[in-house]
């Protein structure tokens, strides 16, 4: 215990720190992790419907093209 009592009290604080980072550390990977699967699925919803607005599109130009009579 004698080890103990010599230790500067700055240094007895770096366990406690070195806790702290890593449970920050771990929560934030963890949000991250969260946070870009959500961005990832409203992505692919905007592709989806992007690619319904285009289909759409080419429709309505298809059917322009025929009423002017030009194909």
């Amino acid at each position: 215990m004698e080890f103990l009592s010599t230790i500067p009290p700055d240094l007895a604080a770096i366990p406690f720190l070195l806790v702290m980072f890593g449970w920050l550390l771990k929560y934030t990977i963890t949000r991250a992790d969260k946070r870009e699967d959500k961005l990832m699925e409203q992505i692919e919803k905007q592709s989806a419907q992007m690619d319904r607005i285009v289909d759409s599109l080419e429709s309505l130009e298809e059917q322009v093209r025929q009423l002017k009579g030009v194909k």
